[in-house]
């Protein structure tokens, strides 16, 4: 087989120029994530990891897997006199970017500590919050009374050796 020099000069810029085209992202559509949620009541002990499109349908879903009404309510904002509104209202949604795409049982105590919202103490079994000294210690919600000195080498070296030196 011959090649003729007009043919090998247009093969090799033909393979010149197809390795300088960026290639192309997947045509296949986009996976969109679903917000995630924490929903509770204020003062209560009660809140729950909840994914959900919008803050309403985050508390709707929770409202109904507290039984607070058996229907489900078709508004997309509150109405007055409805009283699926009034159960929805009752309860507070806080958004938890951090959990986005993230499933249920992915979510650990320690993760809960992690974005500032409480736990119970994967050690004693008490109330833990951020503020009050709780800590994630890995996949564990930690407070502050049941912190060893190797979890605070884990998550505050600078605080071990403060406890350290004051020992």
């Amino acid at each position: 087989m011959l090649i003729h020099r007009r043919e090998l000069l247009v093969g090799t810029a033909a393979l010149a120029v197809s390795a300088s085209i960026p290639t192309l992202p997947s045509l296949a559509a986009p996976t969109k994530i679903i917000p995630a949620w924490v929903v509770g009541s204020d003062g209560e002990f009660n809140w729950q990891h909840i994914i959900a499109k919008t803050e309403r349908e985050a508390l709707r879903f929770f409202a109904q897997e507290c039984g607070d009404y058996e229907e489900e309510c078709a508004h997309d904002s509150p109405q007055d006199g409805c009283d699926c509104c009034e159960a929805i209202d009752s309860y507070m949604a806080e958004r938890k970017p951090m959990w986005d795409g993230r499933p249920y049982d992915s979510i650990t105590p320690g993760d809960w500590l992690r974005s500032g919202t409480g736990h119970i103490c994967s050690r004693c079994s008490y109330e833990t919050f951020p503020e009050e000294g709780g800590r994630g210690v890995g996949d564990e919600a930690v407070c502050e009374e049941c912190m060893t000195l190797a979890d605070w080498d884990a998550v505050d070296p600078e605080r071990a050796a403060e406890i350290r030196a004051d020992q």
